[in-house]
């Protein structure tokens, strides 16, 4: 009987240890990368916290002349789109954008609206001096609640519209003014 070496070798086992050695270092390497340390991983969160804080604790806007400057503190109670046509007459548009927040949320910063009864309790104020359609408040069906109006914002995009309302007064056409061709300028 002929005696056979079933050990690989020592050349081989050396290849086969050098060789599970740098995939553990590799292994090593990978999960050292992706762990990020706590201060590094706390200073991240902190510094999103702050930013989180600053999009959503204020908004700043103005009418068209600038002769009026408001900024709201905290988070809009709604965000809507109104199809009523009293919105329509007074802005002189299919749909109003509006944004409800508490009344003293609201700071003039600048300037003083007129104030006009536009409808039974409602209030609409707006700029004397250009027009601009700004705050709107009914105490009887929306008591200590301010509507401003979202395309006054200095960044209307922060604040998207949730939902539609008085869609019963709604233009007709409106329903499928989404279907319409989109030109990105006054076209020439």
């Amino acid at each position: 009987m002929v005696k056979r070496n079933v050990n690989p070798p020592p050349t081989a086992q050396r290849n086969q240890g050098s060789e599970r050695r740098q995939l553990a270092r590799e292994r090593e390497n990978k999960e050292a990368a992706t762990q990020t340390p706590y201060c590094v991983r706390r200073a991240l969160y902190l510094i999103w916290h702050d930013r989180a804080l600053e999009i959503t604790m204020t908004h700043s806007g103005q009418c068209h002349c600038g002769a009026i400057r408001y900024e709201l503190s905290g988070d809009p109670k709604d965000v809507s789109l109104c199809h009523c046509s009293d919105c329509r007459r007074c802005a002189g548009a299919p749909v109003v954008a509006w944004a409800g927040f508490a009344e003293d949320q609201l700071t003039l910063t600048k300037g003083a609206p007129k104030i006009r009864n536009s409808s039974g309790a409602a209030m609409r104020s707006f700029c004397a001096d250009c027009g601009t359609g700004l705050f709107y408040r009914n105490a009887d069906i929306l008591p200590n609640i301010v509507e401003v109006q979202l395309a006054t914002l200095d960044d209307p995009e922060a604040l998207p519209p949730t939902v539609h309302i008085q869609t019963a007064e709604q233009i007709g056409w409106m329903k499928t003014a989404h279907e319409l061709p989109r030109i990105d300028r006054f076209p020439e």
